[in-house]
């Protein structure tokens, strides 16, 4: 099932959305003829009933179904998602933040965004919603709804504030914090 739309900021292109759940696309694959994408789960729930697109009504089976174009991987590869919250590092040392700052800086992230997220890749910088273990706790149905971008090649994500509006203030920094992750991340 794809992602909810309401949880990106501004107007999400069609092409992102799967015509099945009406999200944006998850794990996309496309049908072989006519090309329409959809998330993976939506298209086998589809084709478990039925051997068809479910936009043109083409006949297509799940053998057929392959990858999308890497143009619309790397539109959404924008966005990340976080399987695994347990696996979060709260307290990460010197030498992993360091990494974790280096992948941003070689991705062409501005100098002084880099020095303001890598200043809150530490949960005694993390806002208030975030920043114990107990809150952690209480809130992870809250923080789960997050609107993530992947640092390349890293298991750590950015949580932009300006991705985030819908989560409130005790959830979010601007102009954005730094998550690393032991495991868990697509």
């Amino acid at each position: 099932m794809g992602f909810e739309i309401g949880r990106f900021q501004g107007e999400v292109d069609e092409e992102l959305v799967c015509p099945i759940c009406s999200g944006v696309l998850e794990e996309p694959v496309q049908a072989p003829q006519c090309e329409h994408a959809f998330c993976t789960a939506c298209i086998q729930e589809w084709l478990s009933r039925q051997h068809t697109c479910p936009v043109d009504r083409n006949s297509i089976t799940p053998q057929q179904l392959k990858a999308v174009p890497r143009i619309l991987r790397n539109l959404l590869s924008r966005f990340s998602r976080v399987t695994r919250w347990g696996g979060m590092i709260s307290t990460p040392d010197a030498v992993l933040q360091a990494v974790i700052k280096r992948s941003l800086i070689d991705s062409a992230c501005p100098a002084h965004i880099v020095t303001e997220l890598m200043e809150s890749a530490h949960e005694r910088n993390w806002p208030p919603g975030l920043n114990t273990l107990e809150t952690r706790q209480l809130n992870r149905h809250t923080y789960e709804q997050y609107v993530t971008r992947r640092i390349p090649g890293k298991q750590a994500v950015v949580v932009m504030s300006h991705d985030n509006q819908h989560m409130g203030e005790d959830f979010t920094l601007d102009p954005g914090l730094v998550m690393i992750f032991a495991h868990g991340i697509e």
